[in-house]
């Protein structure tokens, strides 16, 4: 749906962008790549930097748009369709890749980090508690791992309003989604088993609930039914 000629309108015009490359075409944020045209020996298309964490998450959401070659196993990257994506998720896929490599001070309004310190802290409040669970960031964002997995995190999606994002069990997802006006989702997140809470809306009882759930279905099998057998 889209071609180069918009991947060259998207990139360029976040903060200190430059276009490299030797006969492939290349960009790169203070000398740091985060898309290039991937090579045709290894299946072409763009190719942009992904959160290793997110990486299969992303493969798995649809297949038709993104892949990934063996010449990127084990490397934080991804490629992509450019005429099986529209311009607005080609638009988010490109400023996460940007964050990822961009210095925090380039980041102007794409990262809004001073406003969300109240909210993240009553987060941190509750994610701290769990057994194993790590403060760490995610495209430039608070987040938290268990095990090196993230289960809860501020959404880098700029349609999402620096919301939480939390994961959730994908036969739950709907039916939360119906249940309280706290809970929403982006086409960002369309088939992915995470859920956006807005804090500002959220009682503390369902906060809890949801952070609780997040790390039970990211935390190491032993570490979660430790953790159950003791809550009884």
């Amino acid at each position: 749906m889209v071609g180069w000629e918009t991947v060259r309108e998207i990139a360029p015009s976040l903060p200190e962008v430059e276009e490299s490359g030797e006969g492939r075409t290349a960009f790169r944020v203070r000398g740091k790549l985060f898309a290039w045209a991937a090579r045709e020996r290894d299946g072409g298309g763009l190719g942009i930097r992904v959160d290793r964490e997110e990486k299969q998450l992303i493969l798995d959401s649809n297949p038709e748009v993104y892949f990934s070659s063996p010449h990127y196993d084990g490397w934080p990257g991804v490629q992509i369709r450019l005429e099986t994506i529209d311009s607005e998720e080609l638009r988010m896929r490109l400023e996460d890749a940007w964050l990822l490599q961009g210095p925090d001070e380039a980041g102007g309004g794409l990262r809004h980090r001073d406003r969300l310190m109240h909210d993240w802290d009553t987060v941190r409040e509750i994610a701290a508690t769990f057994p194993g669970a790590e403060e760490s960031t995610t495209y430039g964002k608070p987040a938290f791992k268990v095990g090196g997995k993230l289960f809860t995190w501020i959404s880098p999606d700029r349609h999402a309003g620096d919301a939480l994002a939390a994961l959730v069990d994908p036969g739950e997802k709907e039916l939360l989604l119906g249940s309280d006006d706290a809970y929403f989702q982006t086409p960002h997140y369309d088939g992915h088993p995470i859920i956006l809470i807005r804090l500002e809306r959220i009682s503390h009882e369902q906060l809890e609930e949801r952070i609780e759930d997040a790390w039970l279905l990211r935390a190491p099998k032993r570490l979660a039914d430790a953790y159950v057998s003791e809550r009884g």
